[in-house]
């Protein structure tokens, strides 16, 4: 479970001070490529938790997209 509370920097900062979004969705993305490769049964989440700046829905549509292709099974909202 990876707790990435947002879909880019400026969302994910306001969350996770001093947190870097690229370094967080790079490492997702390269567990699920890990996992995917070695034939592991290890189910990916992507867990975000919901505030008002960023729940806005073209951004969680965006977020889910993301997700789906590094290889996310399923988000947590």
């Amino acid at each position: 479970m990876f707790d990435i509370d947002g879909m880019d920097q400026a969302s994910f900062a306001k969350s996770r001070i001093g947190g870097k979004f690229d370094e967080a969705f790079s490492f997702m993305k390269s567990s699920c490529q890990a996992s995917n490769a070695a034939d592991w049964k290890v189910r990916t989440l992507w867990k975000r938790i919901l505030f008002a700046r960023n729940c806005i829905p073209h951004q969680l549509i965006k977020a889910e997209e993301m997700g789906g292709e590094v290889g996310v099974q399923e988000s947590l909202f």
